[in-house]
């Protein structure tokens, strides 16, 4: 529940710097021509923003879980013996423990990856800030909203990571 408060928040903030947006900075005419070298550099930040917000979340998680020191055992030979196609060969000793806690690090990533999504927002407030335009601006919005979307916490996805990592069953 947390995380989903927490994803709200941070979705929510975006939006607000759109209102900001609308309240401070005025198209006026008056206003010095941005200087051009800005936009791809500003562009590309924000590109590898984005990417990032996709890639080093999953990787901080499977670290976070390894850490966590989590005992498993080996299935009993009867489970396996007539079941071939299980994934797993080992189960937790204690599932309850293993779920409790897989929050810490699940909220780690998600804060890690919410805030490089944001970044991506930033980019685009940056750029009409400085004159470049809303339609810009909004383009790297749209694309930060769209990471946040992808990734909303849900419970299923960070104890599929959990029983990857440790290649055990939370039965």
């Amino acid at each position: 529940m947390t995380l989903r408060v927490l994803w709200f928040a941070i979705f929510g903030s975006t939006v607000m710097f759109l209102v900001v947006g609308f309240t401070v900075i005025q198209e006026r005419s008056d206003m010095p021509e941005p200087n051009a070298i800005l936009l791809p550099v500003i562009g590309l930040s924000a590109v590898a923003a984005a990417g990032l917000s996709l890639i080093v979340p999953r990787q901080v998680l499977r670290r976070s879980l390894r850490a966590l020191g989590l005992r498993t055992q080996e299935l009993p030979r009867e489970e396996l013996m007539f079941n071939d196609g299980k994934r797993h060969k080992k189960r937790f000793v204690d599932p309850a423990e293993a779920r409790s806690r897989l929050m810490l690090p699940a909220q780690k990533s998600v804060i890690l990856g919410l805030a490089l999504a944001e970044a991506v927002a930033l980019h685009g407030f940056l750029l009409w800030f400085l004159g470049f335009g809303f339609a810009i601006g909004l383009g790297l919005f749209a694309l930060s909203w769209v990471l946040m979307l992808t990734q909303f916490p849900k419970l299923e996805v960070y104890e599929r990571e959990l029983t990857s990592v440790y290649d055990a069953e939370l039965s």
